[in-house]
């Protein structure tokens, strides 16, 4: 989606920016690299930099959505395309993983699970996105006719109750993140956001200068004070992080023919790492060991298996892509869009 003809390959570069900040944030989450940090440690401090600042990732691709779309009329079938992509991850690769000897945790529960991902919240950004995207047609009536005076006064009640109110106490139960709600608050913040032409008169150095502000103010907060209240994805300091990077790359003009093809792979990257059986069984601990490193070689490790996370979840989603390509996925979604269309609503309307 974009709001233009020509397509800003900077925003497509971006989304494997945060990527490959999201395989970051696993390698030292999951991976078991933070756990071992003991507080005021050289080590804890340098390790929870990489983390807030990667942290920003997620807010990021949700605030993307709604920054680069459109007012053209919503393809369902692109939806339950991506289902089918989802499906692959949540139950092929399960199977895949077994059969080359990871432990699956194969049991009726687990069969049903996977079968149906979006019911058992087997990938929360999904579930999330998937309330969003039958949102979208509504919400986008608003965000591309809405005076732009009313525009900036949502976007500040919205961060303000969402994100400033959020970190404070959540009352409105957006769960540090976590939830459809906050994905659809950020969506529309995005959307907002290009409507009211958010910073784009600030020069680029100075939206940098407040991009380092944010992320030093949340890290010397939790490593200085042991306070953590700036490091999730509610905070309004790691939302800002991810607004700016979002418009800075916005400004980005280059040849795209590389980032072209490999942007669209980027969501395949998370779903290769989230599917249960890998995340469970190959990156729970799996990284304990960079902290025995000396610090320097950690850090570089840190980025290094991060890298290579990023490029195999790549070539697997490349993989998927074609083999659904080859196998007519996309007709077939067009087909159960179209009967759904015919039938199923005809139904209740």
């Amino acid at each position: 989606e974009k709001m233009s003809c020509s397509r800003n390959y900077g925003i497509d570069f971006l989304r494997l920016i945060f990527m490959f900040m999201i395989c970051t944030l696993h390698v030292l989450g999951q991976g078991g690299v933070l756990n071992l940090c003991a507080f005021g440690t050289i080590n804890h401090r340098m390790y929870w930099l990489i983390e807030v600042v990667s942290y920003c990732a997620v807010d990021g691709f949700a605030f993307i959505t709604g920054y680069t779309a459109s007012d053209k009329t919503q393809d369902y079938s692109k939806f339950i395309n991506m289902w089918f992509q989802v499906f692959f991850y949540s139950f092929i690769i399960s199977v895949l993983a077994t059969v080359i000897g990871i432990d699956g945790g194969w049991n009726i529960k687990s069969i049903i699970m996977r079968l149906l991902p979006v019911t058992f919240n087997q990938y929360w950004y999904f579930t999330a996105y998937f309330a969003l995207f039958f949102f979208r047609p509504i919400l986008n009536k608003y965000l591309f006719n809405a005076p732009k005076e009313d525009c900036k006064k949502i976007f500040i009640f919205l961060f303000v109750l969402f994100s400033l109110m959020g970190t404070l106490k959540d009352p409105f139960k957006a769960q540090d993140g976590f939830s459809s709600i906050w994905i659809i608050v950020v969506y529309c913040m995005g959307g907002l956001a290009k409507q009211i032409k958010l910073f784009e008169q600030k020069r680029t150095f100075t939206l940098l200068i407040l991009w380092l502000c944010a992320n030093l103010f949340s890290w010397i907060l939790w490593v200085g004070l042991g306070i953590d209240i700036l490091v999730n994805y509610l905070s309004p300091t790691i939302f800002v992080s991810g607004m700016i990077l979002v418009v800075i790359f916005s400004r980005v003009s280059f040849n795209g023919d590389i980032i072209r093809k490999l942007s669209p792979l980027a969501f395949g990257v998370y779903l290769f790492q989230m599917n249960p059986v890998i995340w469970n069984g190959v990156f729970k601990d799996a990284f304990k060991f960079i902290y025995q490193k000396p610090l320097a070689v950690g850090v570089g490790l840190v980025f290094a298996y991060s890298g290579l996370i990023f490029v195999i979840g790549l070539v697997v989603e490349y993989v998927r892509a074609r083999f659904a390509r080859i196998i007519g996925i996309e007709k077939l979604s067009q087909r159960i869009t179209n009967a759904i269309e015919k039938n199923i609503i005809k139904l209740f309307i």
